[in-house]
């Protein structure tokens, strides 16, 4: 089994509050996301981002070292704890993510991304812990997190799945 993380750390600029410590039914999307991640077998399973926080959601957290926002700085923390193989890495935002949706992405026996009627989306996937330090430079130099997922297979997946949930009105919009 591969590990799992779920990104948690961004601004949450446009929803105006963290994102992650944000409750549906109660649990925070964070822990929602690392439930969904933990059942479909991924061990062990971490939330990554740097709030205080999110040690209070009762999964170890892996803390982003640098103050710099850029979602590739959660992927590059996650992948540098992966060490070697592969890790599934998931936004905490992806609020209707199916665990049937997550098995397919494992179910790919290989690095993979996630793509939607939309386009990719960059930070849904199962990536290689080598490309951590790629990720790290990425963001360092403020580059799209589409550049580090470019070369890899993607695999589609249903709209609803990837449903980001960046304005508090996202969070109201029922699964399809």
């Amino acid at each position: 089994m591969i590990p799992g993380f779920v990104l948690a750390g961004g601004r949450s600029m446009r929803m105006g509050e963290d994102k992650a410590l944000i409750q549906i039914d109660g649990v925070a999307l964070a822990a929602r996301m690392a439930s969904r991640i933990a059942a479909v077998g991924c061990s062990p399973t971490y939330i990554v981002g740097r709030q205080p926080g999110l040690s209070a959601l009762g999964w170890p957290v892996i803390a982003e070292k640098t103050a710099d926002h850029h979602p590739l700085f959660g992927v590059a923390a996650a992948l540098r704890c992966a060490e070697e193989g592969l890790a599934l890495i998931a936004p905490c935002d992806l609020i209707h993510l199916r665990e049937e949706a997550i098995r397919a992405l494992l179910a790919h026996d290989g690095p993979c991304v996630a793509e939607g009627p939309c386009g990719v989306h960059p930070l849904l996937g199962v990536l290689p812990a080598a490309l951590a330090a790629q990720a790290h430079s990425l963001a360092c130099s403020g580059t799209s997190a589409q550049r580090l997922v470019a070369h890899l297979p993607r695999l589609s997946l249903p709209s609803q799945d990837l449903l980001d949930a960046n304005r508090p009105v996202d969070l109201s919009q029922p699964a399809e």
